[in-house]
């Protein structure tokens, strides 16, 4: 009989929290990160949900309307097997979509300032995953919740974390599905990913110049900063040299790297992993990189490491050496491949850890139910 039927047992929902928008609206490594995320905690038998900003410039206007009507955080798409609820003013609201969902526990991916403070105040079972090596005090309010644990992308921000919080800092390497980056090729040109200040974009235009008989493919950019003038100033610049091709985006990152000799990351501001990087060393192109935050660490022996300060020509010399048939290449091609296939690194290993710490959560969901 129906009454007597076993019942299948209720999957906790956990809640994932974004700091900003999401796939598709933003697509930058974060997004990726959590994305990939969520689906390896839905593997634990869990119902995922994600809470971010509404991201898409087109629904502005319908998001607000939506707010308005019917209240904070009932926007919304499937993706993949989790769903997304976006709210025009997210995070300012996520008590209210907790209440409704009752989520067992959350994931706070952590790139500034405002999600930690609405996640902290929700008092459920959290891990906190920074992805930012601006810490601070961020963290000075944790103290009030009763249970939460702390992740990082690499070693230099969790030895950050550890040293602000007093905390035990596990380190988990970003989702990455090495099928999405692996090639069969490489070409013979000088790929850079987002030139912006920030991301030393003003040394990618010295060494274009420095360099006219090599070819460049500068790909991506965050949109909502286009307007600003030391950008336009960097996209004019760009524009005027015959050896650069500017692309705004690679649906697919292997075209990308089939076409590239290296990649080149001269990174003014201090990256807390660099996932481009990591994505080119499993596609065994080397990276050409500045030696602020995480990058000597992500980069290993795939690539060379220098000051972003450096006299442009010590940046050419490195770039060059990839190009001069003494066995640079291929060898940093070889090294990056083994950097790439660090255990740390793989899938599986990362699944084991996610597997653990939401276990670990859920644990402490019951202890406080």
């Amino acid at each position: 009989m129906l009454g007597n039927a076993a019942r299948a047992p209720i999957r906790p929902c956990v809640l994932s929290v974004v700091p900003r928008g999401y796939l598709p609206g933003l697509q930058g490594g974060l997004e990726i990160t959590a994305s990939l995320f969520i689906e390896q905690l839905i593997d634990c038998n869990v119902i995922g949900h994600l809470a971010a900003a509404a991201s898409r410039p087109s629904s502005t206007l319908w998001a607000r309307m939506v707010r308005k009507l019917l209240g904070p955080y009932r926007s919304g798409y499937r993706l993949q097997r989790h769903q997304v609820h976006t709210d025009f003013f997210h995070p300012f609201a996520l008590d209210s979509l907790a209440a409704r969902l009752q989520p067992s526990a959350v994931i706070c991916h952590v790139s500034g300032a405002d999600v930690v403070e609405q996640v902290i105040a929700l008092d459920l079972p959290t891990l906190f995953y920074v992805h930012d090596a601006r810490i601070g005090a961020l963290f000075a309010n944790v103290g009030r919740m009763r249970r939460c644990r702390f992740a990082a992308e690499s070693t230099f921000i969790a030895r950050r974390l550890a040293a602000e919080t007093g905390a035990t800092v596990e380190i988990i390497r970003p989702v990455m599905q090495p099928e999405a980056y692996r090639v069969d090729s490489v070409g013979d040109s000088i790929l850079v990913v987002n030139p912006h200040p920030l991301k030393g974009g003003g040394r990618v235009v010295e060494l274009a110049m420095a360099l006219p008989h090599r070819s460049f493919i500068v790909a991506g950019g965050w949109a909502s900063e286009r307007h600003k003038p030391d950008v336009i100033a960097i996209e004019h610049q760009l524009a005027q040299l015959s050896n650069v091709q500017r692309i705004w985006h690679f649906d697919d990152l292997r075209v990308g790297f089939r076409r590239s000799r290296c990649l080149l990351m001269p990174c003014l501001e201090e990256e807390a992993f660099g996932r481009i990087a990591a994505e080119a060393l499993i596609a065994g192109v080397p990276v050409i990189a500045s030696d602020r935050g995480a990058l000597p660490e992500t980069v290993g022996a795939g690539g060379v490491t220098l000051p972003p300060d450096a006299p442009v020509g010590d940046w050419a010399a490195a770039i060059e050496a990839l190009f001069l048939g003494s066995g640079q290449h291929e060898l940093l091609a070889a090294r990056a491949r083994l950097q790439a296939a660090e255990e740390s690194r793989q899938p599986a290993h990362i699944a084991r850890q996610i597997a653990a710490l939401i276990a670990e959560l859920l644990d402490a969901a019951r202890v406080f139910a």
